[in-house]
């Protein structure tokens, strides 16, 4: 990422909103906290080929220039900074796909910050769908496992009243 934003951008390789969640590539923030004023270069850098390469790919009348790319990166910087660098891949290639709606001979900041709100929505419900899985997992497998708990108790108080009753029955047979 710090030597060549272009290698850096081709080798993320997001197939899923799971895959970008999982990924280790620090989120934006995190880019920027750990190197400081050069973290926010980096993430100029990185982002400003993330969408130069949308710009190049829609090859729209009405196409962004250099200022307007810049701008739109710092916005996304702003307001993504939660999200990871495969995030931006899989998002935009989402979008060259049409996930997003078709593109009518305008490309601009504005169409790429809605296909970003409209991917952070979906990676949130993912999040979630996640967390409430794992939740699941852990609040059922407790519940399982102190239901295996219990079933014990109960064989065992079982074997313990038999066992008691069998020694009430032995000393009655005795008198």
């Amino acid at each position: 990422m710090l030597q060549n934003p272009q290698s850096f951008y081709a080798s993320l390789a997001p197939r899923t909103i799971d895959d970008c969640l999982k990924a280790q590539t620090p989120s934006l923030a995190k880019i920027r906290s750990d190197f400081g004023d050069k973290g926010n270069l980096i993430l100029m850098a990185v982002l400003n080929v993330m969408v130069s390469d949308l710009v190049t790919f829609f090859n729209l009348g009405k196409n962004m220039n250099d200022e307007q790319v810049k701008i739109t990166v710092q916005l996304i910087i702003e307001d993504y900074w939660y999200l990871k660098p495969e995030d931006f891949k899989y998002c935009f290639s989402q979008a060259k796909r049409g996930v997003y709606g078709k593109q009518y001979d305008r490309l601009d900041g504005q169409v790429i910050l809605s296909w970003l709100e409209q991917y952070s929505n979906a990676r949130a419900d993912q999040a979630d769908a996640i967390s409430y899985r794992q939740h699941d997992q852990i609040k059922y497998g407790q519940e399982l496992q102190n239901r295996g708990r219990a079933d014990q108790y109960r064989q065992d108080n079982e074997q313990y009243t038999e066992q008691l009753r069998q020694h009430m029955v032995n000393n009655l047979n005795k008198q």
